[in-house]
């Protein structure tokens, strides 16, 4: 993303921080949780009531659950920031096209007051204004790119992790 350069989407939002703590906590919780219910070591401290094993079949379905929910929420964030970038980056693309527009209407007024300084100064302010608006269509393309790559990662791990909870409640006889 450094490789973007001035065209790139610009700082952090100011709730970044935030968002990752709160991401940070739904997964670990999701890990306590696959912990809790497939581990010996957890049965052993905390033996059931009623006197039967622990169902591990059910504990290990459950852990492999949270460890889906946990891969889907740090998905879901990634997929989320990288939506992000990509609307930075198209409106970086907007605003460089126009400073573009309004550089090009410079030289053709400057052209008509015949000043030979002013009409350098403007083509050399359209040319600063093509090289930014050329920056900011290869960082929106690469934006599009990686976005367009990683929805097709993201959609195909979101279905087998659906088909993986499907199959983990059938076993269980849970539809």
């Amino acid at each position: 993303m450094a490789a973007w350069g001035a065209a790139g989407p610009g700082p952090e939002p100011e709730n970044e921080p935030e968002n990752k703590n709160k991401h940070k906590h739904e997964f670990e919780y999701a890990y306590e949780y696959a912990y809790e219910y497939t581990s010996d070591e957890y049965a052993d401290e905390h033996p059931r009531d009623d006197g039967l094993e622990p169902d591990r079949a059910a504990g290990q379905a459950a852990a492999r659950e949270a460890v889906r929910t946990a891969e889907q929420i740090v998905g879901d964030a990634w997929i989320n920031r990288l939506l992000l970038i990509e609307h930075e980056t198209e409106a970086t693309l907007g605003i460089r096209a126009r400073l573009r527009d309004q550089a090009a209407e410079r030289v053709h007024t400057v052209r008509r007051a015949d000043d030979p300084g002013a009409l350098l100064r403007a083509r050399l302010g359209l040319e600063h204004a093509d090289r930014q608006w050329g920056q900011a269509v290869a960082a929106y393309e690469l934006a599009r790119e990686i976005l367009t790559d990683e929805l097709a990662r993201w959609s195909h791990a979101t279905a087998s992790r659906a088909q993986q909870a499907w199959t983990d409640r059938s076993a269980a006889g849970r539809r």
